[in-house]
């Protein structure tokens, strides 16, 4: 008998040992916009198996150009993840779609009770509920109250919420928290109105309208690619893209060339590619004849994250050189999916352009 309990117990922790991760959390995520700008919004699996996080339109495509910004989603193991280009359905409403890459998407997302089914009912019951908000990295959790199902301008998608304890006070840097009730997301915070302590925010049923017709960017074109390799992703960590228009997949594209504003004179990228392969040189063209005075050295690191370790190996550093290639770096063969470029730049360097990125693999 007990032979017999204790195979049942090794086979039950077999089980759990082996048992597939049910992916990232549908869930309120920070959002960073900026070298030192965040918000946050709602990351779902929606019904077509998407991951995407739904924002606040002027989260991601802030003033004064309200124009999309490259966005990187940190999920809750600190993680940074790029994202798609910023998409709107209905230009109406402060809302905007993002299609997630980098571990959350490898890894899935949970399903989300996002859907267009109508909230009426949940709405008339929830009397009160929670608004869940990031602010520098830490989760909060404020009990509200139901205020309003409908304001009379938005045509029954708007409702607002204040918190329970007049005490606790809803900011504007809040917008793309998400009121919910036990696991059912009701509203996104939008907007605050801090003479009554109120939130407003679109209702989750109208957000599962929009999202049925979102149709994202298509795929990167095989130009988008790296030694003949389709589908990497390129983030900007350090740094800010000097036309918020362009992204740094430009660094990919024939002829192309990305123009960066050095932060506390680095500039960092993350580079992601599908499945790990084995890299042995790293070239950057030069985009002007004085440029290897602007932009000095670079760091390359290199990690492969299917190994479930996320430590990057030793750097290889390399100098700048004149000539077609500001940066020609040839290295021993080593295994990766990700890879982390840091360039150094001269201290009196605005702004500077890097040109084509070249990545070399062995068999």
């Amino acid at each position: 008998m007990r032979r017999w309990a204790l195979c049942c117990l090794l086979g039950l922790l077999l089980v759990a040992h082996i048992a597939p991760s049910r992916g990232a959390h549908a869930e309120t995520v920070r959002l960073q916009t900026g070298p030192d700008s965040f918000g946050q919004g709602w990351l779902f699996r929606d019904r077509r198996g998407r991951c995407l996080v739904a924002a606040p339109w002027h989260v991601v495509a802030p003033e004064p150009l309200n124009q999309p910004v490259p966005v990187v989603l940190i999920d809750r193991q600190g993680r940074t993840n790029p994202t798609a280009s910023p998409g709107r359905t209905n230009p109406e409403l402060d809302l905007a779609f993002l299609t997630v890459g980098g571990e959350v998407a490898r890894e899935g997302c949970s399903n989300s009770r996002v859907s267009a089914l109508s909230l009426n009912a949940a709405l008339r019951a929830a009397n009160e509920a929670f608004l869940t908000t990031m602010e520098t990295g830490a989760r909060i959790t404020i009990r509200v109250e139901r205020r309003a199902t409908a304001l009379d301008d938005s045509a029954g998608a708007m409702i607002s919420f204040a918190p329970v304890d007049p005490a606790e006070r809803l900011a504007q840097g809040m917008s793309g928290g998400t009121f919910q009730r036990d696991t059912q997301p009701l509203a996104m915070l939008l907007a605050v109105d801090p003479d009554f302590n109120l939130g407003i925010g679109l209702r989750y049923d109208v957000i599962g309208r929009e999202v049925a017709g979102y149709d994202p960017a298509p795929a990167p074109p095989a130009s988008n690619a790296i030694a003949g390799l389709i589908g990497v992703e390129i983030t900007l960590l350090t740094g800010q893209a000097a036309d918020p228009a362009q992204g740094p997949l430009r660094l990919v594209e024939d002829g192309g060339q990305f123009s960066v504003v050095p932060r506390q004179r680095r500039i960092s990228l993350i580079l992601r590619i599908p499945v790990p392969r084995r890299l042995n040189r790293i070239s950057v063209a030069a985009t002007n004849p004085s440029q290897r005075e602007q932009v000095t050295a670079l760091a390359i690191e290199t990690a492969d994250t299917t190994t479930g370790r996320s430590v990057y190996g030793p750097p290889r550093t390399c100098a700048s050189q004149a000539g077609a290639l500001l940066f020609d770096c040839q290295m021993a063969p080593r295994l990766a999916d990700t890879i982390r470029l840091t360039f150094a730049t001269g201290p009196e360097v605005q702004s500077t352009a890097l040109g084509r990125l070249a990545v070399s693999f062995t068999p």
